[in-house]
């Protein structure tokens, strides 16, 4: 049931990783038209006098706030049957939830349809999918003011965490969303690989790409799986995946646009690097050491040829190790990406943020609003609250060591026990547990103490905030860029184009198509995201 659990619990945290007018009170500034927000009030009121910010609980008088968010995720239980981790989180703060959630799957249309009506509009918001387009609408409150000056817990968090304040300012220097942050380590993906395999063929884990090539080509060829027949496909990822091979080679196009080491925007996709990592692929294809279907492989398929056990090396995250040998009834253990032919490789931090919370204008307190989400999100309590769920219940304490109980480990009866006492909420917080370590244990934590060693950020190119202009002007014509580079890293994979043939012709295609423009745009999104990121 422990490798049940862990299962579960890797899934609903992937999962998290799925937002008229406005009214004036007494002591504030009127608010300016467009997408300006005024300056929070300075003047008392209950939530302000005789406390100061971060103090409990958050006002003196009780009040409420609205939250609209997509309800609970894996569990029957909804936000919206005052969960127990929220009736403490009331207690403390002082606030009354009054909660409107709609299904995740119906989350935009139910958002963009509540702005759209603009009236009526809930305090917090979360899951809005073009919050500039709501601040340009003059619809939600610019929340940097408020946070300067009410919400301690996060300010903290944006001097740890730079890239969090990064990704969330926008252009003019606005602050429009508080998401989602990811600190848990169990989201790292790497190679996955059967050890019983590699037991069976007399290989070791392998430590270069030359290793590599030698371990696929032998779980290839001496039916590791045991069935007396050839149908062993040794390497295969889930959609989105395969890019993680590059690390092998000293690129990084997973973000398509990347900083070269002078600060220098490239599109990654025509680099020579990139050239030299495609020409492996095409070896990995025609020696029949990957899955011959990558370029319509499916999630349900990637899992099938695991649980089948016909795959023998997988890139995921390394908290799938349990989930695989469970599903597969094999021993998995993990390695990290192999040495390429400069003689390193690197792992990428994945960008530490998802979702968003806005404060509409028409909230009537957006400085509770900002220290109700100040509180859930950031402060010791709100980490404990969200990771840890209910003390008692879902975890103990012992003289300041946490450990879950059996409702957590052992639990047969409630799905995603942790979201069913209102845990892993649908709002920000902070993701601080490594729950594949704290369940799996040492193999994990070995697999995550090697991947450190050669970590480096990711940049996330797709998540900086951009202006109106840049991003009208990047998205014209890009579908036709994306379709056609796409086709071409197919081809070539699959040999059906010839790199000394073709390669060129590629490269100059996609000039005529405008990607030097799409490069100049980015190179003012980096300029703009590193100076935030430096503290300027």
């Amino acid at each position: 049931m422990k490798k049940m659990a862990i299962a579960s619990m890797t899934a609903m945290l992937a999962a998290a990783t799925v937002a008229a007018g406005c009214s004036t009170k007494e002591g504030e500034t009127p608010k300016p038209s467009g997408g300006q927000s005024a300056q929070p009030s300075t003047s008392a009121s209950p939530q302000s006098a005789a406390r100061k910010p971060g103090d409990l609980p958050l006002t003196n008088e009780q009040a409420e706030l609205r939250i609209a968010t997509y309800d609970n995720l894996y569990t029957p239980k909804s936000y919206a049957q005052n969960l127990p981790v929220f009736q403490e989180i009331e207690k403390r703060t002082n606030v009354k939830i009054k909660w409107e959630v709609f299904p995740a799957a119906q989350a935009q249309t139910v958002i963009d349809t509540m702005f759209a009506a603009g009236s009526n509009l809930p305090d917090i918001v979360f899951g809005a999918n073009d919050i500039a387009k709501l601040n340009e609408g003059g619809q939600i409150h610019d929340l940097k003011p408020f946070i300067e000056k009410f919400a301690p817990n996060i300010q903290k968090l944006y001097k740890e965490m730079p890239m969090v304040r990064a990704l969330t300012t926008d252009p003019n220097g606005a602050i429009l969303s508080i998401p989602i942050v990811a600190l848990s380590e169990d989201f790292r993906p790497t190679y996955l690989i059967r050890q019983d395999w590699l037991d069976k063929v007399g290989k070791k884990v392998p430590t270069t790409i030359d290793e590599l090539v030698d371990v696929l080509k032998a779980f290839r060829d001496n039916d590791p799986n045991g069935n007396g027949q050839k149908d062993e496909i040794p390497l295969a990822f889930p959609p989105g995946f395969m890019d993680f091979i590059a690390s092998s080679f000293d690129t990084h196009p997973r973000g398509n646009f990347y900083p070269d080491a002078n600060g220098r925007i490239e599109y990654v996709p025509i680099t020579d690097k990139y050239k030299e990592y495609i020409k492996f692929l095409n070896m990995l294809y025609t020696e029949k050491l990957m899955d011959p279907s990558f370029a319509t492989s499916t999630n349900d398929k990637f899992n099938a040829m695991i649980s089948g056990s016909v795959t023998g090396v997988a890139i995921q995250y390394m908290g799938n190790l349990v989930p695989f040998e469970t599903s597969s009834k094999g021993q998995w253990t993990g390695f990290v990406f192999p040495k390429g032919p400069s003689g390193k490789a690197y792992a990428e931090r994945v960008a530490p943020i998802s979702g968003g919370a806005v404060i509409t204008k028409q909230s009537k307190n957006p400085q509770l609003a900002v220290e109700f989400i100040d509180y859930i999100m950031a402060t010791e309590d709100g980490k404990r609250f969200a990771n840890w769920g209910m003390e008692g219940t879902s975890y103990k304490n012992e003289n300041g060591k946490l450990s879950f109980t059996d409702y957590m480990l052992n639990n047969k009866e409630i799905p995603d026990p942790l979201r069913a006492l209102g845990g892993n909420w649908n709002l920000p917080r902070v993701q601080a547990l490594d729950t594949a370590k704290i369940l799996n244990g040492e193999k994990v934590s070995k697999l995550n103490d090697e991947l450190k060693k050669i970590m480096v950020d990711a940049y996330p190119a797709s998540q900086i905030p951009m202006t109106k202009e840049e991003k009208a002007s990047l998205n014209e014509g890009w579908a036709d860029m994306e379709t056609y580079k796409s086709e071409m890293v197919t081809k070539f994979i699959m040999g059906k184009a010839n790199f000394d043939k073709d390669w060129d012709t590629y490269v100059s295609k996609m000039k005529q198509l405008g990607i030097e423009g799409k490069i100049k745009i980015e190179q003012g999104k980096y300029e703009r995201y590193s100076k935030i990121m430096k503290g300027n």
